[in-house]
């Protein structure tokens, strides 16, 4: 996020609505896998790991890296998958919506088909956050990670099995939170990776004013009783739900699409990960549950963020 805190999206870790066009343009060809790259070139080409995290080099490169696998999976998700349908919208309710959710992920892995690299920095004094982006606009993109995104999980580390990352339901989202969720979230708030993938799926500007020139937005939802502040995962799975009550009538219209907010992407990934990963081993997508702020609290990684408001 720029100058916003990847907490301020979550409440959290994750404290975080635009015109219909009347029907889907046929996308324009693009890159349909990322065959013809490794992760390692893929991390090289694209990034550059700054001075500041010379210590920590190999385990950004890790993070990163798994960023390489969450994109991967997702440039291939369906409107009929279950992870898909928590976050977003299906084509009959929004003719863009899929392929935005498809070519971020595409954009992602040829780095928005720009020239551009990102940096990615370990300032020592406080951040505000797990992570936060900085320069969205510029030829210089940065990524500056605090102390705390090191406490979060590699997908190397732990085994694909019931012993490790594939448990019985139910799933709670919280457990399964990976550094490469936290930074595919912070990649989409460029604009140029948000400009390629709505390049890809053909969005006219008025179909996506908000993101056109700016890349993917923070979002959070407030109880309407309290006003207490919703988790931003709880908040992006509400969103949508919203957008089928104004499209029967009931509600105004959300002031953002999902497909504009940078969680919606990365649960979503994050979902679709496990799923592939681990349905030989049980894994039950309709019984994933995203935390609330009790949960986050009860998370010494989580419970920082779940003390933040969202400012911005």
């Amino acid at each position: 996020m720029p100058n916003l805190t990847y907490s301020k999206l979550l409440l959290i870790f994750l404290l975080e609505w635009p015109l219909f066009a009347s029907s889907a343009p046929t996308s324009p060809a693009g890159p349909s896998s990322s065959s013809s790259q490794t992760v390692d070139s893929w991390f090289r080409q694209h990034f550059i790991v700054d001075s500041t995290c010379n210590t920590q080099h190999g385990e950004i490169e890790k993070g990163f890296s798994d960023i390489f696998a969450l994109a991967e999976v997702v440039q291939h998700i369906s409107e009929d998958s279950v992870p898909y349908q928590h976050y977003f919208l299906s084509r009959k309710e929004d003719p863009h919506e899929l392929d935005i959710v498809q070519n971020m992920a595409k954009s992602i892995l040829v780095n928005g088909n720009s020239n551009k690299k990102i940096t990615i920095k370990c300032p020592i004094t406080s951040i505000g956050g797990v992570a936060t982006t900085t320069c969205r606009e510029t030829d210089s993109p940065e990524i500056s990670l605090s102390s705390l995104y090191f406490k979060f999980p590699t997908f190397s580390s732990k085994p694909f099995t019931k012993e490790g990352w594939c448990t019985p339901p139910p799933h709670k989202l919280v457990q399964f939170i990976p550094r490469a969720q936290i930074g595919y979230h912070e990649i989409t708030h460029f604009e140029h990776i948000v400009k390629y993938a709505q390049e890809l799926s053909a969005v006219t500007v008025d179909a996506r004013v908000r993101t056109n020139k700016r890349g993917t937005f923070d979002f959070i939802l407030y109880e309407t009783s309290s006003g207490t502040p919703l988790t931003g995962s709880q908040s992006v799975q509400i969103l949508p739900k919203q957008w089928k009550d104004y499209l029967s009538g009931n509600i105004p219209k959300p002031n953002y699409y999902p497909d504009e907010v940078a969680q919606s992407h990365a649960l979503a990934a994050v979902e679709t990960f496990f799923y592939q990963k681990c349905q030989p081993y049980g894994w039950d997508p309709n019984q994933v549950f995203v935390p609330g702020t009790k949960d986050l609290q009860s998370d010494p990684k989580h419970d920082y963020h779940a003390k933040k408001t969202n400012s911005g």
